[in-house]
């Protein structure tokens, strides 16, 4: 009885403890209030991430967050990327500890004799062993680094996410800058139009009616130029979420267009080769291969028996004897079929999801690159070729002005015409920025395949 307490005592002494950790949002709120984009951890971050591009460090916020230091923010506080980054860990824990041995199994089985005899008791314990002579664990653990490394790309997926969305929230926050700045522009030109056409109307020689086109027409870019404002401060409270910052932070965003990726390649070629080497998409689709593939040969390998090694002790008539045994299962009905079939249809299907996102991600290359280049042509057509003609009549109107031959009818007609021509050359900067961002997101790798790439270097 006492070595039955001691092995107890031994095997629970081994054993984990649960202590509970209590969800305190209200300290998490007070934490994610004080963040400082521009603190030490973040500039230390900042050379961690340029060190991996074997680029130098150039984040310095201390005259406004660009757009490259708002994605090394971003990747540093984001809510999202921060819990991709830790559920990616859980198959990593896994791993650690996989591919163990199955713990021995301790059984004892007793039975008394019912008729009087002097020792009625029969008593007899065995600790069973299981042989993995399948080798199976091996593969349990090579299964479990898989599924580990595809955990990770789902979190460089996350990453890329967060950096494209920012990137588009920049790009809006430029256009709605720009946006204001024209129509305010705008709104002055016809501020000293309507006061010359009041003078015209008190002289005569302008129709009330038209006076009030004018005023009209203020007042609704006027009212435009407010509702732009208010869809300013919205998107920039968009651009600090994605920061991962509190919509009250004090920062100065500086938003601006998007430079396209420099080491994207010269050739269409180098280009594809690229995205089909680095990009997260194929990245995690080649680990979930990689996963099915170690799945299947694990679920064939189970197929095999593991032999079951059993030793003891025991009494029967009152002397003690030595027990011993052994088991192994012979695969004949089962042999593991239902697995194997399920294992071998999850790889077709894995291998079928690599080969549509390679085929996805090449066309979106390809519908990205002509995106930017009918951009190019619609924004040269109107900067080369109708704007200049619109600033032509412009001018002549006013001139004609000068001289005293005043047609407010035309002038207000170029005013307008041009205005729409400046807000038609936004749009199609704005269309192309879109593009770059495209290509960028495409091409261009996210922090973390740079960062794993220079460890393997």
């Amino acid at each position: 009885m006492r070595y039955v307490a001691f092995l107890t005592a031994a095997l629970l002494a081994g054993c984990q403890s649960y202590r509970p950790t209590p969800l305190d949002l209200a300290a998490h709120g007070a934490a994610w209030q004080s963040r400082d984009p521009a603190s030490p951890d973040v500039a230390a971050y900042a050379r961690e991430l340029a060190s991996a591009r074997a680029a130098e460090p150039a984040f310095d916020p201390a005259d406004g967050f660009s757009l490259n230091e708002a994605h090394v923010v971003a990747l540093y506080f984001n809510p999202d990327v921060r819990a991709a980054r830790l559920k990616a860990r859980v198959p990593a824990a896994s791993a650690a500890e996989a591919g163990r041995w199955q713990d021995p199994t301790l059984r004892i089985d007793a039975e008394r004799i019912i008729q009087s005899v002097s020792h009625p008791w029969v008593i007899g314990g065995m600790l069973e062993l299981t042989l993995p002579l399948s080798g199976t664990p091996g593969l349990e653990r090579a299964k479990s680094l898989a599924q580990a490394d595809a955990a990770w790309t789902t979190a460089l997926l996350e990453e890329q996410r967060v950096l494209t969305d920012l990137d588009k929230a920049w790009l809006e926050l430029h256009q709605l800058q720009r946006r204001s700045e024209l129509i305010d522009g705008f709104v002055k030109d016809l501020d000293v139009f309507v006061k010359q056409a009041e003078q015209l109307q008190k002289a005569g020689e302008m129709s009330p009616l038209e006076a009030g086109l004018l005023k009209i027409e203020r007042a609704r870019k006027q009212a435009e130029l407010r509702s732009l404002v208010a869809r300013r401060t919205e998107q920039e409270i968009g651009v600090k979420s994605l920061m991962g910052l509190t919509p009250e932070a004090a920062v100065q965003l500086l938003p601006s267009l998007p430079a396209a990726f420099a080491d994207s390649g010269t050739t269409a070629q180098e280009r594809r080769e690229r995205l089909v080497a680095l990009h997260p998409k194929l990245l995690h689709a080649r680990q979930q291969y990689a996963v099915a593939e170690r799945s299947l040969e694990l679920e064939i390998r189970r197929q095999y028996p593991d032999l079951t090694l059993g030793g003891g002790f025991g009494r029967d008539e009152g002397t003690s004897r030595i027990l011993g045994g052994l088991g192994i299962p012979i695969p004949i009905f089962n042999a593991n079929r239902q697995a194997i079939a399920e294992a071998t249809a999850e790889r077709n299907a894995a291998r079928a999801a690599a080969e549509a996102e390679y085929e996805n991600l090449i066309a979106a290359l390809a519908r990205a690159e002509a995106a930017l280049a009918a951009s190019d042509v619609h924004r040269q057509v109107l900067e080369r070729d109708v704007a200049p003609l619109i600033d032509q009549q412009l001018q002549s109107a006013r001139d004609l002005g000068r001289l005293g031959n005043i047609n407010p009818v035309a002038i207000f007609e170029s005013l307008v015409i041009a205005h729409d021509t400046r807000l038609e050359i936004l749009d199609a900067v704005g269309t192309r920025a879109a593009a770059v961002n495209q290509i960028n997101a495409l091409l261009r790798p996210v922090p973390g395949v740079e960062m794993q790439m220079r460890e393997k270097q």
